[in-house]
């Protein structure tokens, strides 16, 4: 024999042994993965005839390893296919026999293929009775559709952390072993039957997850219909726990944790670079992801929208916009009576609820579009979807029934404003503080929707409602909820008795907090004897037990404090509108042109709200002005002043006085004379001492005002002390000498430091905790006195020419 025949005869027999070894092997491995399979299908169909109430309690444990029991055996099935088929094609010498012997196996592979997915996910359909055609045949499958692919097993899934990569990649193995095949028709089996089981899979999967929080709303419904509608002690609980909000966020939020993988899996496939065979199973692969991510959301979209369903039925909406529209529509005079209609507690706790559903529905909804869109697979548009209906649904009755809840809150805070002490001794209009707390709360709601309807809505009211020709200023000027004595005090008192008993009730087996509390108690009676020694005590006064004049008093500083608070209350929720615009403007391009409209009317309402804090400064400084007036007195250029000392009470008035003893002071002064005026007593007796027996200025030192209160007051006083020296010393030209010179400078600096001593706290102060927001700068009133530091300076010189 030639060596060329001897060569050739030894190629075939190294290539028939190649042959034999792989085709030993994926039989082997084939009869391994039958073992594994039919093992895990006994164990499951036992189980299931028992039912789920029986399941012992290491078979979810069990489940969730099926798939990494299946996935290996068939990873090595999938490799002697390709061993088989690579000692076929790569021989010199193709041999039809063994062609088709590999593709036999080829086809008992792709049949496993399908039963390994079909195990893994607990898809099992009954096998079929023995044909008699031998081992080989025994375990096929019948080919079924896509309807009847899914057995009757109603057990757990498996869902471990290991689970669905698991069965992702028998999905790829399923499909590369179809390419092998090269058939059309086994290619076509793929989009009938591998790519519904696996996105059936990802939505059983949704449902199992969100079928506990399901299932407890189901139940907590049930319960709350047998009771009777008298009988609302169910339905308060059922509002408390507020399960149509777990529910929904539960199935949405799970939605996203399966999706998110899906798109991570999809990059992966994109950003590789494939040959001619991997690009074919991309194509399906991408194809498998995308009817899962697109199966996956319609499931969740349809449970979301039968549980917002529910939630609207529940929570009686449609009832509630109805109440709300007749609330709007009737007339400023019929709104009193109107108002006993409205629970704005039920309201609020429905709001409540109902804001979270839209904000969570329209988080999902935008990571939703974002990955499809990614993607290049949608269904539908998003505005055929049942959730974004449901969400617009929701959308419209939030920002109905918000507006009304803001309205009649802000009107009701004006109907029962009375003082309230929101520091120890200071006191404000109570309109202030809940119309704050009102405007606040429902901008931060709103916001947290993304529903710019409620938005722009709220953002209009509250920028009128703290104008100038709102509610809020209104009371202001009109001074409501600044009396003392009016009828609303006690009902304020009895609600804050109220919620101080249910407090100490809740708290009194809370060791911590009576320890904590009796630890106060010590250190606040220890500072308040502190203060008493140092002369800064504070005699409390009963409101109901003051004078008229007292209470007039208490009550305009209580307006001058509120017309404060409105001015801070204004600019604080400018700046929450302005933290909002920084937000909505992110990312944010001319081509959208709603968001830009939206920015445009939130930019308008935080620009008015800043123009009201300005309007509320100037309200603050005429007031002050007032309140000096009629406390403190004024100027007169009379030399006659005994008929403006008192006022209409017959007190003292300071202003007058101060400006009469600097009148009748004579400054031509020998050293003699100097030390006379200059004497603290004389000082203090004929200058500090009529300030301080004022009314006006022992409140302000009591610590009655606002810090910001405090500084115009005193800045009011000090306008008018200085005013009066220039006017005294200055434009009547008195003479002067050296010695009075120097006894005037020591005037302005004691008269100076008592009125910078009006704004500036006692760091012992007890009471009052440095946060850094009632730090006032005495700058003001330094100023206010530097023109006559300057006349002093000039006084005391020898010669002009020391100028």
């Amino acid at each position: 024999m030639s060596s060329d025949g001897q060569e050739e005869l030894h190629q075939h027999i190294n290539e028939a042994i190649d042959f034999d070894t792989a085709l030993q092997k994926f039989y082997e491995s084939l009869a391994e993965l039958r073992l594994g399979l039919s093992s895990i299908v006994a164990i499951v169909s036992q189980q299931n005839e028992r039912g789920n109430q029986q399941l012992p309690p290491d078979f979810q444990e069990f489940v969730n390893t099926v798939p990494l029991q299946t996935a290996p055996l068939l990873s090595e099935v999938h490799d002697n296919l390709h061993r088989l088929r690579d000692s076929v094609i790569h021989g010199e010498s193709e041999l039809s026999e063994l062609m088709l012997i590999c593709n036999d196996c080829i086809s008992k592979g792709i049949t496993e293929a399908r039963q390994c997915l079909r195990v893994s996910t607990l898809c099992i359909c009954d096998q079929p009775e023995d044909d008699g055609d031998g081992d080989d045949e025994h375990n096929n499958i019948v080919e079924s559709n896509a309807d009847g692919i899914i057995g009757d097993y109603s057990g757990p899934l498996p869902d471990g952390p290991e689970a669905q990569p698991a069965i992702a990649s028998m999905v790829e193995m399923a499909i590369w072993m179809h390419l092998l095949a090269n058939d059309m028709s086994g290619m076509e089996a793929i989009t009938k039957e591998i790519i519904p089981l696996y996105t059936h899979f990802q939505r059983q999967t949704l449902r199992s997850r969100a079928k506990p929080s399901v299932a407890n709303l189901v139940t907590i419904r049930r319960t709350a219909a047998k009771f009777n509608p008298s009988d609302n002690e169910e339905e308060e609980d059922m509002k408390a726990k507020q399960p149509h909000v777990h529910a929904v966020t539960c199935i949405l939020s799970e939605a996203s944790l399966l999706i998110q993988p899906l798109r991570g899996w999809y990059e992966a496939l994109s950003s590789q670079k494939h040959n001619t065979s991997e690009n074919i199973i991309k194509k399906y692969l991408v194809e498998v992801i995308k009817c899962a991510s697109i199966g996956v959301d319609q499931e969740a979209q349809d449970l979301s929208n039968t549980v917002g369903g529910w939630f609207s039925v529940d929570r009686d909406l449609k009832e509630w916009v109805n109440i709300s529209m007749g609330y709007m529509s009737q007339n400023p005079q019929q709104l009193g009576q109107q108002q006993q209609l409205i629970d704005v507690t039920g309201l609020d706790v429905v709001l409540e609820e109902l804001a979270f559903l839209c904000q969570v529905s329209a988080r999902y909804c935008q990571f939703i579009d974002s990955t499809l869109e990614f993607m290049s697979a949608s269904s539908t548009s998003s505005s055929d979807r049942p959730l974004w209906l449901l969400l617009q649904e929701h959308s419209g009755q939030y920002a109905t029934l918000e507006d009304c809840l803001s309205k009649s809150s802000l009107d009701r805070a004006i109907d029962i404003a009375a003082p309230v002490e929101i520091m120890d001794g200071v006191f404000v209009p109570s309109v202030v503080e809940d119309a704050f707390f009102v405007s606040r709360r429902a901008v931060e709601r709103a916001s947290s929707t993304f529903n710019s309807q409620a938005l722009i809505t709220l953002a209009n009211r509250i920028a009128e409602a703290w104008g100038i020709e709102g509610g809020i200023y209104k009371a202001l000027i009109d001074d409501a909820g600044s009396d003392h004595r009016s009828k609303n005090v006690q009902t304020l008192q009895e609600t804050q008795v109220n919620q101080a008993q249910s407090k100490s009730a809740a708290e009194k087996d809370d060791f911590t907090a009576a320890f904590l509390d009796a630890i106060d108690d010590d250190i606040g009676d220890v500072q308040g004897q502190r203060h008493n020694m140092q002369g800064h005590h504070r005699e409390d006064k009963n409101p109901s037990r003051l004078g008229l004049r007292e209470r007039i008093l208490l009550n305009s500083l209580c307006s001058l404090n509120g017309i404060a608070s409105a001015s801070s209350a204004s600019n604080a929720l400018s700046g929450l509108f302005n933290s909002i615009i920084e937000g909505r403007s992110h990312g944010t391009s001319e081509e959208e042109p709603t968001k830009r409209a939206e920015i445009t009317i939130l930019e308008f309402a935080r620009d008015e709200l800043k123009a009201h804090s300005k309007a509320y400064d100037i309200l603050l400084r005429e007031k002050s002005s007032q309140a000096v007036e009629r406390w403190c007195g004024q100027l007169s250029n009379d030399d006659d002043q005994k008929r403006n000392w008192l006022d209409d009470s017959g007190q003292n008035l300071c202003i007058p006085i101060v400006q009469r003893y600097i009148r009748d002071n004579v400054y031509v002064l020998d050293a003699h004379g100097c030390n006379e005026l200059e004497k603290d007593e004389t000082l203090n007796a004929n200058l500090i001492d009529p300030l301080k027996h004022s009314d006006l200025v022992r409140e302000v030192l009591s610590g009655r005002c606002e810090p910001r209160v405090s500084l115009e007051l005193a800045k009011v006083i000090t306008s008018e002390i200085t005013t009066i020296f220039f006017a005294e010393i200055v434009e009547r030209e008195k003479p002067f000498s050296d010695w009075g010179a120097l006894v005037l400078s020591k005037q302005i600096r004691v008269l100076e430091t008592f009125l910078c001593s009006l704004l500036v706290k006692d760091s012992d102060d007890a009471d009052h905790v440095d946060d850094g927001t009632n730090v006032i700068s005495t700058a003001p009133i330094i100023s206010s006195f530097g023109k006559m530091t300057q006349v002093c300076a000039v006084l005391q010189l020898e010669k002009p020419s020391d100028w």
